[in-house]
């Protein structure tokens, strides 16, 4: 039998969508987020995926093209999707850093995801926080 302290409460999932880039390796003057795959932009594919997820908060984070990607964002018909402005571009640390006040308050885990990442599985991110709760970790890193 296992000792109900040993049982955690479920917790809360936030994430911060990183989609605030120039995307300059593209050469394009569109935003990278924007380019479409399948006949959505770039930006829809992960956070369809982090949808199925049940998110409590999503803080998407734009600033180049920002009303353009926050209209795609829209349309992924996320209820909890918050828009944070990245004024300046200095890097995905600075980008997170900008998202945080978005987060005041809020205790549960918190998932970082590129919002250029078109081929993201809902089951790899559900695969991802399941083993970042099962061994209780601070941080937890998911590379390809």
């Amino acid at each position: 039998m296992i000792s109900p302290s040993l049982v955690a409460e479920p917790r809360s999932l936030g994430a911060v969508v990183l989609a605030a880039g120039l995307g300059t390796r593209m050469r394009s003057s569109r935003a990278k987020v924007l380019h479409e795959l399948a006949g959505r932009p770039l930006l829809l594919h992960p956070l369809a995926a982090l949808a199925s997820l049940d998110p409590a908060l999503v803080a998407l984070v734009v600033g180049h093209q920002a009303d353009a990607v926050r209209g795609a964002g829209a349309r992924a018909g996320l209820p909890c999707l918050r828009s944070v402005i990245q004024e300046e571009q200095r890097g995905t640390g600075h980008a997170v850093a900008c998202a945080a006040p978005a987060f005041e308050g809020f205790t549960g885990d918190v998932l970082i995801l590129s919002g250029d990442v078109p081929l993201i599985r809902a089951s790899t991110l559900a695969a991802l926080v399941a083993a970042h709760r099962e061994t209780r970790a601070d941080l937890t890193l998911l590379t390809v």
